[in-house]
């Protein structure tokens, strides 16, 4: 995928943060994946919203912090998955707008 390029959508703000039916917010719909080891992270009790007074606090974390950044300084490590989605060719559907 030589001509393919990696461009994080919940960065540039073409992809809302996702509110999972378990209770916790996501970095995006594509990310709603609990049992996965990339994104458990985001699903554990500490951030569940609930536990948490506004959504900020949850945003505020190390957790979140973390994804943010490695997203931004060190793209070759983030998850396959999210590679895959936000990827210029390899997401056919990634301009569709979700209502």
């Amino acid at each position: 995928m030589a001509d393919s390029k990696f461009m994080p959508r919940c960065l540039n703000n073409k992809r809302q943060m996702a509110y999972s039916t378990l209770g916790f917010i996501i970095p995006c719909c594509w990310t709603d994946y609990p049992n996965t080891k990339d994104y458990k992270m985001f699903f554990e009790d500490s951030l569940h919203i609930d536990k948490n007074e506004t959504i900020d606090d949850i945003l505020k974390t190390d957790t979140w912090q973390k994804f943010y950044h490695m997203l931004e300084n060190s793209p070759d490590a983030a998850p396959k998955h999210c590679i895959t989605m936000c990827s210029n060719k390899t997401n056919p559907n990634k301009d569709k707008v979700i209502l």
